[in-house]
């Protein structure tokens, strides 16, 4: 099969990393295998294929053998195999999404007026926010963690860092594989993959993932284990009162790769991808439940250490937002606005306190050799997920603070990379343009009875509009085997929206918060 050994083995050539830095070597570059020996490992970190030993910059390349010996499946996990590299799932009330950072530079907070600290890349394609990028390392090749800004080649976002998943390519050699692990908590993985040729020009690579497992946090009903304490029971005294397992698993995700060789000198790489989550929310108990402030008694209730688990495995959340009565229902949900959203009907069986997301994207990627020494890269991607997910921030029965969100977002991208080399490769060149737009629609309401003004309609609708454009050159010049220089520019300009909404739970302007409402927050600049 031609089509991949071509595309496999091109010559990717050109650039650097940060401008007008001097290296006479490796600075901080580990590759390790499964058994902890130096291996050799091809990374494209500078936009062409070098050993991952002879790369100038300071980076951590982890082959798939590595994460499969150490049954790290999730981008999270990729941390605990690079210093300086912090990566965790966030809480409920961040909803499914992580917290990214990077020599200390990051984000923890998913909403879409910030910006993230470390990017992430897909397959040479930007994934612009924190909500979503839990991925599942589905079918690698190998991860680059390029640490130290990165602004240069990596561009938007990554003046932490930057991190780069790098799919198996499609060989149409007709091989496959199948694994499933199997565990405490009813834990059930199953994953695998398929590569074969469609043609004698086209092969294709067909891979899922499918994880579940129950939780190890019991979520108790509080008037179910103590009756007769102020605080009515949801479920029935004879059953074991419990409302849901937090911390499960519930995932699944599918992704097609063809590999297409068009012509002598043009190839192709189309992917496309769809995962979905359905969670509880991560697990989390209740340390110390005192208050002697305005919520010491919450109708009628004392708020004190009786909700307090004293450390063992469950908790008492309640995600019910009572104002004078005790309700079963989370009143948060009843406004007109969230009985659909963006024309997805809300599911009434995911809440309370469940994390859901489903994300689907394509990419496309064309790489025209113009000559030996000379090609043209283009990668057009998109991307859209839609995110909804509850919080009880307290974890007690009592209403302190309690909310949800839901998330609209899709991303556009488009690169062009040209790509040469000169002086017989010791100078290596890329010079490129880069446009990226994205859009959510962003809507949340917390009932945070500590404030004043506990009933908050808050975010941006209908959108936050983004978009930046970019235009970069670098050169890599190796002026003898011990000595390199790079240089690097970059040119972008940036525009964004925030419209902030500032309501009640009957939709009414909030009378201490109206202010903002209808306010609209906008920055326009270049750098």
């Amino acid at each position: 099969m031609s089509v991949s050994k071509s595309v496999l083995k091109r010559k990717v050539l050109s650039t650097s990393v940060m401008a007008a830095i001097f290296s006479t070597g490796a600075v901080g570059v580990q590759a390790q295998s499964g058994s902890g020996a130096l291996e050799e490992i091809i990374v494209t970190a500078q936009f062409r294929e070098q050993n991952v030993q002879d790369t100038p910059i300071s980076i951590t390349a982890i082959s798939s053998e590595m994460l499969d010996s150490r049954s790290q499946t999730e981008l999270s996990a990729v941390s605990n195999n690079a210093p300086n590299v912090t990566m965790t799932q966030n809480a409920g009330a961040f909803g499914p999404s992580i917290n990214a950072s990077i020599r200390g530079i990051g984000q923890i907070d998913f909403n879409p007026a910030l910006e993230p600290g470390v990017g992430i890349y897909s397959d040479d394609v930007y994934y612009g926010a924190l909500t979503g990028a839990q991925f599942d390392l589905l079918d690698l090749d190998r991860v680059e963690i390029l640490r130290g800004p990165q602004g240069t080649l990596a561009g938007k976002n990554s003046i932490g860092g930057a991190i780069k998943l790098h799919s198996k390519l499609a060989d149409g050699d007709n091989t496959g594989y199948f694994s499933s692990t199997v565990g405490r908590f009813n834990r059930l993985d199953l994953r695998g993959s398929a590569d074969f040729a469609l043609t004698d020009n086209v092969a294709m690579r067909l891979s899922g993932v499918s994880k579940r497992n129950d939780g190890y946090i019991k979520r108790m009903d509080y008037g179910c284990v103590f009756p007769g304490n102020g605080i009515p029971a949801t479920l029935d005294a004879n059953s074991d009162c419990v409302k849901a397992m937090e911390g499960d698993d519930d995932s699944s995700a599918v992704r097609a790769m063809f590999q297409i060789e068009a012509s002598d000198n043009l190839f192709l790489t189309v992917i496309a991808d769809a995962s979905e989550t359905n969670n509880n929310n991560m697990g989390g108990v209740l340390i110390s439940g005192s208050n002697a402030g305005p919520n010491a008694v919450v109708n009628g209730v004392p708020y004190n250490n009786q909700f307090n688990t004293g450390g063992t495995y469950r908790n008492y959340a309640g995600f019910v937002s009572p104002a004078a009565t005790w309700t079963t229902a989370p009143p948060f949900l009843t406004h007109p606005f969230f009985s659909t959203f963006d024309g997805v009907a809300l599911d009434e069986s995911r809440y309370p306190g469940r994390n859901h997301i489903d994300s689907k994207g394509i990419s496309v990627k064309a790489v025209f050799d113009i000559s030996d020494t000379l090609n043209l890269e283009s990668i057009t991607a998109y991307r859209e997920y839609y995110a909804d997910f509850s919080n009880d921030n307290d974890l007690s029965p009592v209403p302190v603070g309690q909310g949800y969100t839901s998330l609209d977002y899709d991303q556009k991208s488009q690169e062009f990379r040209l790509n040469g080399e000169l002086v017989d490769g010791d100078v290596n060149y890329t010079v490129g343009l880069y446009f990226f737009e994205q859009e959510t629609a962003y809507s949340g309401f917390q009932d945070l009875r500590y404030t004043p003004y506990p009933l908050v309609f808050s975010g941006g609708a209908p959108s936050l509009p983004a978009e930046t454009q970019a235009i970069f050159a670098n050169a890599s010049w190796d002026i003898s085997s011990a000595l390199t220089a790079n240089f690097g520019l970059r040119y972008t300009e940036e525009e964004k929206t925030y419209n902030y909404t500032r309501r009640n739970r009957d939709g009414s302007v909030h009378a201490v918060l109206g202010g903002l409402d209808g306010v609209a927050g906008h920055y326009d600049g270049d750098n």
